[in-house]
């Protein structure tokens, strides 16, 4: 084999590589979309009881999101609006660092972050030395809710 044959094999190679990374970035973005999805989904089931009691509402939003790796796309944004207060469950991005995703839980200057792990939601809490994660749940989301807004 030539040179000029090596070259060519290596740039096709190359190239192979290329459209590989593209399908999965593509599908890292979907992935993440649908796990946002689903988290908000069980977010609305897990406040029904303060919907029905019409202590909380619900708004849905589209955010616009820009990522080096994915470019610019749409993700969902989840609003629950209390009489006194509005909590913003804000997407900042799939690839962060050590994690498949984060979002920002926003009521006025206090936040929290979610990080999502490979094995699901977890809260994010400062520790000394770092962090410490635990996982979400119905419970934990209470919580939550309750240490930012009363």
């Amino acid at each position: 084999m030539g040179k000029m044959d090596e070259l060519v094999r290596k740039i096709e190679d190359d190239n192979k590589q290329d459209e590989q990374n593209k399908i999965d970035i593509e599908k890292n973005k979907k992935e993440w979309l649908k796990s946002l999805f689903e988290l908000f989904e069980e977010i609305k089931i897990w406040l029904l009881p303060l919907i029905n009691k019409k202590l909380v509402s619900l708004k849905e939003n589209v955010i616009d999101l820009t990522e080096e790796l994915t470019g610019s796309y749409k993700a969902p944004m989840l609003e629950i609006h209390g009489q006194k207060w509005t909590i913003i469950l804000k997407p900042v991005g799939r690839y962060i660092i050590g994690a498949r995703g984060r979002i920002d839980i926003l009521c006025g200057p206090k936040g929290v972050m979610l990080i999502l792990h490979k094995d699901g939601w977890k809260l994010s809490v400062k520790k000394d030395r770092g962090f410490d994660y635990k996982q979400l749940t119905e419970d934990l989301f209470a919580e939550i809710i309750e240490e930012l807004t009363l």
